[in-house]
């Protein structure tokens, strides 16, 4: 695409386009002509962190020399609050979508899932898969804000504290064979960093 605005989204400058200026970018093959001919034209990037996300621009197809320096930086202006509008408006949509995403994962899994945050005396449910009904009698929506000691038996909550504020604390998995309930499972458990804190 050699539209003008396209040559505005790839250099990320705000640009009033003249027709003296559009035949000199068209002879060095930078632009070619998109659509109808405009007399006065003019763009600015939507420029953020990560480079431009679009382009926004005004013309006018009758009247040349429409646009001045302050109308270009003024528009350069509205583009970069646009453009943050924007980033924010997709990093809320992409948060929904990985919730939403985490929510499903929890709903189907069929492992028993947890996501807990661990002190060296307490470990609370943030996330937990819903088939932990068949193990202890309890969805995993139902578990969150819940600590082992309100979840398992004293002895056994007390083991998985500890094992977790290991894990945490050190950074390490840890695989280990645990009974409950008459039942053998093999329980896997590693930590997630985010940010400065380790779940």
């Amino acid at each position: 695409d050699k539209s003008i605005t396209a040559y505005v989204y790839h250099t990320g400058k705000p640009l009033i386009i003249t027709q003296e200026l559009f035949d000199e970018l068209e002879a060095r093959g930078e632009v070619e002509l998109v659509g109808t001919n405009s007399a006065s034209w003019m763009g600015a990037p939507l420029n953020t962190p990560d480079g431009p996300i679009g382009v926004m621009a005004v013309q006018d197809y009758e009247t040349t020399g429409c646009y001045t320096e302050s109308d270009k930086d003024f528009l350069a202006h509205i583009g970069s609050q646009v453009a943050l509008a924007l980033e924010r408006q997709q990093a809320e949509e992409a948060r929904r979508e990985n919730s939403e995403l985490l929510d499903l994962f929890m709903q189907r899994s069929p492992i028993y899932c947890f996501i807990k945050e661990s002190s060296p005396t307490r470990s609370v449910t943030m996330h937990a898969s819903e088939n932990y009904q068949e193990m202890i009698g309890i969805p995993g929506h139902a578990m969150i804000g819940q600590s082992m000691e309100e979840l398992f038996p004293p002895e056994f909550a007390a083991k998985i504290t500890a094992d977790d504020w290991s894990v945490v604390s050190k950074g390490d998995m840890l695989q280990l064979d645990e009974e409950l309930n008459g039942r053998s499972y093999t329980t896997i458990k590693f930590p997630i960093v985010q940010g400065n804190k380790t779940y």
